[in-house]
This record gives structure tokens, C-alpha cells and sequence, in this order.
């Protein structure tokens, strides 16, 4: 009997701990979702608000940590690391709307046009570049220079309006693609010289998060190439009204 007793009291003794364990072990396994789920929980939390479903064909990266430019409530994050160059210049199009450059102004070759009115904020370094004499604002576009193969992620939140394959200048491949920003559906965030692009009309996009495609490299000397010093890829970017005439 008095056996029995003991190995009761023993086997509780191995039990209780075991158990406890277990315990820890299934808490853990909730508690700790493998390494690269949390970024996409949160982005999925944030982008809970849309009716789209999410992009299938883009792929996640780390949110850059600056922001852009601004108009009105449209707010565009830096859509590369590192950029090579973060270079405004007049539009073609009197669609295109003027953009609040965010960072810190390092070169101004427009100062007709261009006169910064507030002190440096949180973004990168900018150029204004010289002006095209066209009639649009200094910072009507944008072209952000980066690394060959560098990629490049979406500059809003919102949805993929368009992705149109055309010709440049009649001549050069390239693919324009649209997103309608979810902080102002009235607006269009427009984008060319993207190269295998992973997105399609109809999925959503998250700001900093999802791959768009890489910067396109053209056979011509562009008007960034005289800003970085070297034939460097870019993409074009501008916010637009499409309420407005060309």
C-alpha cells in the first residue's frame, strides 16, 4: 500500500512538470508565429478596409521608413531603400498635380518655379530639377532613381486601376500602372518606366509593402542622368486628377 502511494506521489511528480511543458510549448507556438508572418498580419490589418481581394502576383517586402511628398490627404512613402535620387521636375500633362516635397531640399535648379516655404521635415534628400519649359508646377512629377534590380513598391495604399503596356515615345516598351489611392479615390497615383511588374487591375496595394516591379532602364540619356552622374535606372511618378483636361 505503502508502495502504491509512493508511486502515485512519484509519477505526479513527472507528470505535473511534463504537463506544464506541453503547456508552455502549445502557448509558444500561438503566442510566436514563425519569423515573416507578423509584417503581413499587420499589413492585412491595415488593409482591412478595402473590398478588393489582396494581390496575388506581388510579393512583400520591409516597409521603407520615409515618407515622400503629399497632396492634400494623399500621402506617398518612399517606394525604394536608398534611393539613388529623389529628383521633381515639371509634367507633361496639366493633369498632374503639384506635389508637397517632403525631406529635405539639397539642389534647386528651378527657382522660378520652386521656393521651399517650410523647414526641412522626416523624408529624404530632393532635387528640383531645371526646368523643361513646360507651363506645369516644379514638382508636378517625380522620378525616383535607384540601384539596377532594386525593387520598387507602391508609393499608396489603394488599388490597381491600370496596367498598360505602350510606347514610350512612340518607340521605347514600357508600362504605365494607376493606383487609386484609398486616402482620396479621387485622385490617381501614375506611374511609367516599371519593368516586370507583378501587379493586376483590381488588387490592393499596401503602401511600402507591395512590389510593383523594378525601375526600367531606357537606351537614351534621361534628364536624371546629369543629377547622379551615370545612366541609372528610374521610375516616373506623379498624382494626377483624372477630373482635369490634359
Amino acid at each position: 500500500m505503502r508502495m502504491d502511494r509512493h508511486r502515485r506521489r512519484r509519477w505526479r511528480v513527472v507528470l505535473v512538470p511534463a504537463g506544464a511543458a506541453f503547456a508552455l510549448v502549445v502557448l509558444a507556438s500561438v503566442g510566436r508565429p514563425p519569423h515573416g508572418l507578423v509584417p503581413a498580419r499587420r499589413a492585412a490589418a491595415r488593409a482591412a478596409e478595402f473590398a478588393p481581394p489582396p494581390s496575388r502576383g506581388a510579393t512583400v517586402a520591409h516597409r521603407p521608413a520615409l515618407p515622400l511628398a503629399r497632396w492634400h490627404d494623399v500621402r506617398l512613402v518612399l517606394p525604394v531603400s536608398h534611393p539613388v535620387c529623389v529628383c521633381y521636375h515639371e509634367a507633361s500633362y496639366h493633369d498632374a498635380l503639384p506635389l508637397h516635397p517632403l525631406g529635405h531640399l539639397v539642389r534647386d535648379e528651378n527657382l522660378t518655379k520652386f521656393r521651399p516655404r517650410t523647414a526641412p521635415t522626416h523624408g529624404p534628400a530632393y532635387v528640383i530639377m531645371a526646368s523643361r519649359g513646360r507651363p506645369t508646377p516644379a514638382t508636378s512629377a517625380v522620378d525616383v532613381v535607384t540601384r539596377p534590380g532594386q525593387p520598387f513598391l507602391a508609393p499608396a495604399d489603394g488599388v490597381v486601376t491600370k496596367v498598360k503596356a505602350y510606347r514610350l515615345y512612340g518607340r521605347y516598351a514600357d508600362v504605365e500602372v494607376v493606383i487609386r489611392p484609398s486616402a482620396d479615390p479621387r485622385y490617381r497615383v501614375v506611374m511609367i518606366h516599371l519593368a516586370h511588374v507583378s501587379v493586376r487591375p483590381g488588387e490592393r496595394v499596401i503602401a511600402g509593402l507591395t512590389r510593383l516591379g523594378v525601375a526600367r532602364v531606357f537606351p537614351f540619356t534621361s534628364e536624371t542622368d546629369y543629377y547622379v552622374g551615370g545612366h541609372r535606372p528610374h521610375v516616373h511618378l506623379e498624382v494626377v486628377d483624372p477630373r482635369r483636361p490634359r
